[in-house]
């Protein structure tokens, strides 16, 4: 057939490839893909933007993995039910078990669907109730058995766990009630666990109490944000003084720095001094209060979100989209 030609503003001869397209007969390749997806969409169930969040549907059980499950409830794909989403314990599925599921959101430029069990709690909300109804022992006898622990316990309500040893100092327990009453009766009237008389525990808090205390030793607070510091700089000047760090965190919105040392020594002596200079810059130590210890635990929770996005991307040292090693899409290949 002919093929035609666009004049360049140049002088220069392009071929153009629509007008080669329709010589052949051909057409525009994402066009047709959309109507080819528009049509297969009507035929094997609705698109995704059709769901709405909050919506109630039953689904049938199409895959089980070791993450979760897939199931079609529809859509033109199936919507995944991760285990975080399952509440606890998880409910036992197999393929082509019918259940009622609640959609947890709805990515249209993805195509997918997440989904959940109505009403099931999430792993956080799991975590944060489950340290409602437990406790925390300090300054147990040395060489105290569990089972010892259970039985004294025991006296306030029904005992779950007893969690003693791993990264838990040998006089520390962890003790985990049905519920959140029991537990409280227990820091009221601690008992004994040798031969001095009641209350001989050095500590016995709730642990939800405990680790906002230990948040708070930990925690160190510059009154402002370094303009010209980085966190290497301030990393090792407290490092080189006090102890090691684990975290550093800017807080842009209250003008903050937050530190967060790894043993409370370290903390402690880096409390006892009003300031610190950094690389020529004078840091202002203040007190650390409840609301500095939420702030830090807001930034590091939108950090790991961050973190997470970016693994699940590819970025970093992934093979998902962008990053080093990442999908090399004009070679085709890795």
């Amino acid at each position: 057939g002919t093929r035609s030609f666009l004049v360049h503003p140049r002088g220069k001869n392009e071929t153009s490839r629509d007008s080669m397209d329709v010589e052949r007969g051909g057409g525009n390749d994402r066009a047709d893909n959309k109507r080819n997806n528009r049509a297969k969409a009507d035929e094997d169930g609705k698109p995704v933007e059709d769901f709405k969040e909050g919506e109630v549907l039953e689904g049938v059980v199409k895959g089980v993995t070791s993450f979760g499950a897939f199931l079609d409830v529809g859509a033109t794909r199936d919507g995944l039910l991760h285990e975080s989403r399952m509440g606890f314990p998880p409910p036992v599925l197999s393929e082509g078990d019918k259940i009622s599921v609640e959609i947890i959101s709805v990515d249209i430029r993805g195509n997918k669907l997440k989904l959940g069990i109505p009403g099931a709690k999430t792993a956080a909300e799991m975590r944060e109730e489950r340290e409602n109804r437990t406790v925390c022992l300090g300054g147990l006898p040395d060489g105290v058995d569990p089972e010892d622990i259970k039985k004294k316990m025991s006296v306030f309500g029904p005992v779950e766990e007893v969690r003693t040893g791993g990264r838990l100092p040998d006089d520390v327990a962890y003790v985990r009630f049905s519920s959140e009453e029991d537990a409280k009766k227990s820091c009221d009237n601690p008992p004994s666990f040798n031969d001095e008389e009641e209350g001989a525990l050095r500590e016995c808090k709730m642990l939800k109490d405990h680790l906002q205390h230990r948040r708070k030793a930990l925690l160190l607070v510059i009154d402002e944000k370094p303009r010209d510091l980085q966190r290497y700089e301030i990393k090792r000047a407290f490092e080189s003084k006090h102890g090691l760090v684990k975290f550093i965190e800017f807080d842009a919105t209250n003008d903050k720095t937050y530190i967060m040392f790894t043993r409370g020594s370290g903390a402690r002596s880096a409390k006892e001094h009003k300031s610190m200079e950094v690389e020529g810059t004078e840091l202002q130590i203040v007190e650390t209060t409840d609301d500095h210890v939420k702030a830090y635990q807001n930034l590091r929770k939108a950090q790991e979100q961050r973190q997470g996005r970016k693994r699940r991307n590819g970025g970093g040292r992934g093979r998902g989209r962008g990053g080093r090693g990442g999908y090399k899409r004009r070679r085709g290949k890795y």
